[in-house]
C-alpha cells in the first residue's frame, strides 16, 4: 500500500491572531481576523501573490479597520480589501502580522484564483476538487482568467464553462449575462483550437461543452431567444462533425434531446422523430469509441437516458399515451449540480414550454377561424 501523505505541521507563531475565513463577495475579497481587541492598533498585512511572485500588499489596522458583528464570536472582525482591483490578476492572498503568517482556517479560500502559467492552470482549474472551494470565489477566479489569461485558448474555454455553471449556481442575473458574453466570445474563438482528442483541449469537444453550458445559462436567465438560437446552432454543429472525440455525446445527446422535445410540443412531429433517430445513431456511433475508463461510461449514463427518453417520447405518441412532461425532460438533460439552480432551470423550462404550447394553440385557433370564414365575393 502507498504510504499516506503526512499532514503539514501547524504554523507556529508568536501572536494570537488567526484568519478563520476569506473569500470573494461582490467582486472583492472579504477577510475575517480573530484576535484580542484590547490591544494597541496593530498592522495586519495582506500579501497578494500572482503565481509565486508578490504582486502587492494591502495593510489594515486592527481593530480600527474591521467590523465586529458576530455575537457568537465577538473577537472576529471582518473587512473588505477595497484596493484589491488595482493589483489584479491575483492568485492568492496571505495574511501576515509582524513578518509572521496569520494561520488561516478552513474558510480561507483566497487561493488558486488565477494561473500565471499553463501548468498552474492545469493544477488550479482542471479538476473540480483542486479549484477554490467557494462558488463566488470560483466565479471571480474564472473571470480573472477570461480577463487576463492568454496563454492557451483551450484553457479559456474551460474557464468559460466553469464560470457559466457558477453563475447559474449563484442565480445572479448580472453574473449570468457576463458569463453568457464570455461563452459566446470563446465559442466564436474556438476555431483557433486544435483537434487533439483530449477532452480538456479538443476544439470540437470544448465547442459543444461551451454551447451546452450556454443554452442552460440562457434558459436559467430567461433569455428565450438565446436559448433557442444556441440549441439550433449546437445541433447543427453536432451534425457537421464527423469523428469527434467520442465524449462529445455527454453534452451532445442532451442538447439534441431537448431540441427534439421542443419540436414535439410545437407539433413538428416529423422533425422531432428525425432528431430522436439522429440522437440514437449519434450515441451508438460514438459510445463504442470511448476510452476504456470507468468514468466515461459512468458519465454517459446521462446521455443514454436522454436518447432513451427521446425514443420513449415517440413511442408514447404511437401508443396514445400522455407525452413526457417538461420537468422529466430538463431533469434528464441538465448537468447543473446545485439543487436551487436546477429548480430555476425546471421553472424556466416549464414556463418556456407553456409559452410554446400557448402559441401553438393560438395558431391552431386562428387557422380554424380562417377556414370557417366564407369566401369573399367580388
Amino acid at each position: 500500500m502507498p504510504a499516506e501523505k503526512a499532514k503539514p505541521a501547524p504554523v507556529v507563531v508568536s501572536h494570537p491572531f488567526t484568519a478563520p475565513f476569506g473569500w470573494v463577495r461582490r467582486g472583492r475579497p472579504q477577510v475575517a481576523i480573530q484576535g484580542p481587541r484590547d490591544v494597541p492598533e496593530t498592522e495586519i498585512r495582506f500579501v497578494l501573490f500572482r503565481g509565486k511572485a508578490k504582486a502587492g500588499v494591502i495593510s489594515l489596522m486592527w481593530p480600527t479597520d474591521f467590523a465586529f458583528r458576530n455575537e457568537k464570536q465577538p473577537d472576529e472582525g471582518v473587512s473588505t480589501l477595497d484596493a484589491f482591483s488595482s493589483f489584479k490578476p491575483i492568485s492568492a492572498i496571505q495574511p501576515e502580522l509582524g513578518g509572521e503568517p496569520v494561520p488561516t482556517g478552513r474558510g480561507w479560500v483566497l487561493t488558486r484564483m488565477y494561473a500565471a502559467s499553463q501548468k498552474e492552470f492545469v493544477r488550479h482549474f482542471f479538476r473540480r476538487r483542486n479549484r477554490t472551494q467557494d462558488r463566488e470565489t470560483q466565479l471571480f477566479a474564472t473571470n480573472q482568467i477570461l480577463e487576463h489569461y492568454t496563454k492557451n485558448q483551450s484553457h479559456r474555454s474551460v474557464a468559460a464553462v466553469i464560470q457559466g455553471y457558477r453563475a447559474m449556481d449563484l442565480g445572479d442575473l448580472n453574473a449570468q449575462k457576463a458569463a453568457a458574453r464570455h461563452l459566446a466570445a470563446e465559442i466564436k474563438a474556438a476555431p483557433k483550437m486544435e483537434l487533439t482528442g483530449d477532452p480538456r483541449t479538443d476544439r470540437e469537444h470544448l465547442t459543444v461543452s461551451m454551447s451546452f453550458t450556454l443554452w442552460q445559462l440562457y434558459l436559467s436567465a430567461g433569455n428565450a431567444r438565446g436559448f433557442m438560437e444556441t440549441l439550433d446552432q449546437t445541433v447543427a454543429y453536432l451534425k457537421s462533425v464527423d469523428m469527434p472525440f467520442p465524449g462529445i455525446i455527454l453534452n451532445g445527446c442532451s442538447t439534441i434531446f431537448v431540441r427534439a422535445y421542443l419540436h414535439f410540443i410545437q407539433g413538428e412531429v416529423e422533425e422531432a422523430r428525425a432528431l430522436v433517430n439522429f440522437n440514437a445513431e449519434f450515441y451508438c456511433k460514438h459510445l463504442p469509441r470511448l476510452p476504456r475508463k470507468a468514468i466515461w461510461f459512468k458519465e454517459n449514463t446521462h446521455s443514454l437516458d436522454c436518447v432513451a427518453l427521446g425514443l420513449q417520447m415517440m413511442e408514447r405518441l404511437h401508443d396514445g399515451l400522455k407525452p413526457l412532461g417538461s420537468t422529466t425532460v430538463i431533469q434528464a438533460a441538465n448537468r447543473v449540480n446545485y439543487p436551487p439552480a436546477v429548480a430555476v432551470l425546471d421553472t424556466q423550462f416549464s414556463r418556456f414550454c407553456r409559452g410554446v404550447r400557448k402559441s401553438r394553440k393560438a395558431a391552431t385557433d386562428a387557422g380554424a377561424e380562417t377556414a370557417a370564414e366564407p369566401a369573399s365575393v367580388d
